[in-house]
């Protein structure tokens, strides 16, 4: 029987194009990491957090990236922006990618997230704040106490524009590149303060 990883398929979208807004995603998530891993300690053990992970797809590119981080994929998966997401379906995409062992999978609302103050190097998240609506200072607020100082959060989203001033009240920009192919998407490399 042939394993196959579905990393689901968006709302509003079809598989095709679900497929196509990753290609474009994980591109600028790539050049995003090029540009950072400079700033990141050698050898040292990373702590990610890939908050809203959904089935996984960003939790695989934090890994791709960086084999010997640990991982901690968040997500309540029970919202309805991407088709059949499941804590189950998102074990099953790290266990056929054979990165099982470096994720940790918790059920949490990304407005209070269960770890300490200053806990993760590196935060990453793709179409899942603007989910928030009214609740999205809470949940920046909280991806800003468990970073350590300087830690980076990428961040991928729409609507970023419409949130500026309430990152930049807890993040530096470090750099912003719009997407080509997915209307109104940008990536923030973002610094805390």
């Amino acid at each position: 029987m042939k394993v196959t990883v579905d990393f689901g398929v968006y709302h509003h979208s079809s598989r095709e194009e679900s497929e196509k807004m990753r290609r474009e995603i994980s591109s600028m998530f790539s050049k995003a990491i090029e540009n950072i891993r400079g700033k990141l300690p050698d050898g040292i053990s990373i702590r990610a957090l890939d908050a809203g992970c959904g089935l996984g797809f960003i939790s695989y590119l934090i890994y791709s990236e960086f084999r010997d981080a640990h991982i901690y994929a968040i997500d309540i998966f029970t919202d309805s922006s991407l088709q059949d997401n499941s804590m189950e379906r998102t074990f099953q995409n790290f266990r056929h990618l054979g990165m099982s062992e470096n994720v940790t999978v918790v059920r949490s609302d990304l407005r209070k997230i269960p770890y300490d103050d200053c806990y993760f190097g590196i935060a990453a998240s793709s179409l899942v704040y603007h989910n928030l609506g009214n609740d999205f200072q809470s949940g920046i607020s909280e991806i800003h106490r468990v970073l350590e100082n300087d830690g980076i959060f990428l961040y991928g989203d729409i609507f970023v524009e419409k949130r500026r001033n309430q990152i930049e009240e807890l993040f530096r920009i470090s750099d912003s590149v719009e997407s080509d192919v997915m209307k109104g998407y940008s990536l923030l490399t973002l610094i805390r303060k």
